[in-house]
């Protein structure tokens, strides 16, 4: 796989040793609680607090493994397809003009903290197209329909805040609203 392996030990667990992992009833993706003190709770939960900013107060009381092999493939054919445009056209998916701009120092500010984050995840090291980290807070329902068919469905759902579309955050106790207090 082109995925550098921090991200890939979760689906490649399924493939190691599928024992355990439940098929969804939609037959599109696999499942598994992951139990607390369990290595792969452990990886799941430093993951979370050292990529995601989780404070220790938030405590996670259950989580699921999921593994979805269509959206893994899809994901992994758009990176490639990213990745080649950048290397092929880096003046039009690369650009810098923006340093240009009446409010480049804002947008500096904005860019330097990303960086950080790309820069936090060792795994960007080696990789041409930087992988990101974030995190979608919404309820148990809506995750699993996330697993079995992506986000793209979901986002006629919600006007959201900033217009219509699906969003993401790379600081988890923004996200704590939307899923914190759902009583799935």
């Amino acid at each position: 796989s082109s995925l550098p392996p921090a991200i890939r030990w979760q689906y490649e667990q399924y493939i190691a040793n599928p024992a355990g992992w439940v098929k969804d009833p939609t037959q599109r993706f696999y499942k598994k609680l992951l139990s607390p003190g369990s290595e792969e709770y452990q990886k799941m939960s430093n993951f979370f607090y050292t990529h995601l900013g989780a404070s220790e107060k938030l405590v996670v009381s259950e989580a699921y493994a999921v593994f979805n092999p269509l959206l893994v493939t899809s994901f992994i054919n758009h990176r490639e397809i990213i990745t080649s445009r950048m290397i092929d056209s880096p003046s039009i998916f690369a650009k810098q003009d923006w340093k240009l701009a009446d409010d480049a120092e804002q947008k500096k500010l904005v860019y330097d903290k990303y960086q950080n984050k790309f820069d936090a995840m060792r795994w960007n090291d080696t990789l041409e197209v930087p992988i990101l980290v974030t995190c979608h807070g919404t309820d148990f329902n809506v995750a699993m329909a996330i697993a079995s068919t992506g986000f793209s469905s979901l986002s006629s759902l919600d006007a959201g805040l900033h217009g219509s579309g699906v969003y993401f955050t790379t600081y988890a106790m923004y996200a704590c609203p939307y899923f914190a207090v759902r009583k799935d």
